[in-house]
C-alpha cells in the first residue's frame, strides 16, 4: 500500500483522507459490506436504507460525505468498524482512502469479522422483534 495522494478537487476543497491508497480489492470487500448493510436494514427495518443515514448497526460507524465547516465533523471518518476507518471524496468509490495498513490476510480476517458481526446483530434483532433465532 501507499501513501494517499488526494485527486484535485478532495486536495482543494475535500475533508480530511487516510494516510494510506485503497486497493481496489479493499474497496470491492467495503461494497460488499455495504451491500450486507443494507439486507440487514431491510431484514431488521422493512424499509430500504438510504446509505446517508446512520444505518444504527452497533460498533459500526457510518457517516456520509461532510459538506460542512465544523472541522471536527469533518475528521471523522465515512466508515468506521474496530481500528479500520475509510474516507472518502462526496461518494463511496470515489477519492477512498484508508487510516491504516494492513496485509491480505489481515484485510480478510478483518472483512470476516465484519460480516460476522452484521450477521449476530441481525439474528439478534430477529430474535428480539420474532422470539426465536434464525
Amino acid at each position: 500500500m501507499s501513501e494517499y495522494e488526494p485527486e484535485l478537487g478532495q486536495f482543494a476543497f475535500g475533508n480530511p483522507t487516510g494516510r494510506y491508497n485503497c486497493p481496489e480489492w479493499v474497496e470491492a470487500l467495503f461494497f460488499y459490506i455495504k451491500e450486507e448493510m443494507e439486507r440487514v436494514y431491510w431484514n431488521v427495518k422493512q424499509e430500504q436504507w438510504d446509505g446517508n443515514a446512520d444505518p444504527g448497526i452497533p460498533l459500526i460507524e457510518w457517516r456520509p460525505y461532510y459538506w460542512g465547516d465544523d472541522e471536527t465533523e469533518a475528521e471523522k471518518p465515512n466508515f468506521r468498524f474496530s481500528t479500520v476507518e475509510f474516507r472518502w471524496y462526496k461518494n463511496p468509490g470515489r477519492g477512498m482512502s484508508l487510516n491504516c495498513e494492513l496485509s491480505h490476510d489481515e484485510w480478510i480476517e478483518w472483512f470476516e469479522l465484519v460480516l460476522e458481526h452484521l450477521r449476530k446483530y441481525e439474528k439478534s434483532k430477529h430474535k428480539e422483534k420474532y422470539g426465536y433465532e434464525l
